[in-house]
């Protein structure tokens, strides 16, 4: 995760997702759109809880 530490309480931007995972715009809304990783909307931006991120992170790693 290039150093990012990801806290499962803290709230993530779509900004902060996309580089945690390392992913374009595209995926990234890819994933939202699909329900992969939860998301909440504020208005017109996207939130997402760390601990969905790191349940999605693992997901990918027993794909594997």
């Amino acid at each position: 995760m290039l150093g990012i530490t990801v806290s499962p309480d803290s709230l993530y931007t779509y900004l902060e997702l996309k580089k945690i995972l390392r992913i374009g715009r595209p995926k990234a809304e890819k994933l939202v759109r699909e329900g992969d990783i939860p998301s909440m909307r504020t208005g017109r931006s996207y939130l997402f809880f760390g601990r969905d991120i790191l349940n999605y992170l693992e997901g990918l790693k027993k794909s594997r």
